[in-house]
């Protein structure tokens, strides 16, 4: 996979597998015209989505180096930046239904893209919040 997105001009970032992506202190970020789909790719890969049980609302999340998440929200202009307990990575978190439906219509632009559970999770989250 590095070596197909090299030849599309994705170089720095992309590793083989087994090199440990989540430490590595590299980050890369492409232009605009392909950052959703790049975000949505590292979502299914490395990324989550629950739903508040009982309740509206829930959480998307990220996980990945400190740099990354903080470029990440820097990038995305949304979310927050958390350790997680075992201090080796971090999350990029996003909570309120406006930065949800921000990121849902940002990485689905393309509807054929990315793993349908995840969508269908975030989907389920905006939902659940009341209108009105």
């Amino acid at each position: 996979m590095a070596q197909s997105l090299q030849r599309y001009g994705f170089q720095a970032g992309c590793y083989p597998p087994r090199t440990g992506r989540t430490f590595s202190e590299v980050t890369y970020f492409p232009n605009l015209k392909y950052l959703g789909s790049y975000v949505l790719g590292y979502f299914d890969g490395d990324g989550c989505a629950y739903a508040n049980k009982g309740r509206s609302g829930g959480l998307v999340c990220i996980v990945g180096s400190f740099e990354f998440a903080r470029e990440l929200a820097m990038h995305l202009g949304m979310g927050s930046v958390q350790e997680h307990h075992l201090k080796k990575v971090y999350y990029w978190r996003i909570f309120s239904r406006k930065n949800i439906q921000a990121f849902y219509d940002f990485v689905y632009q393309y509807p054929r893209l990315g793993l349908q559970r995840k969508k269908t999770k975030i989907e389920a989250i905006l939902r659940s919040y009341k209108h009105g």
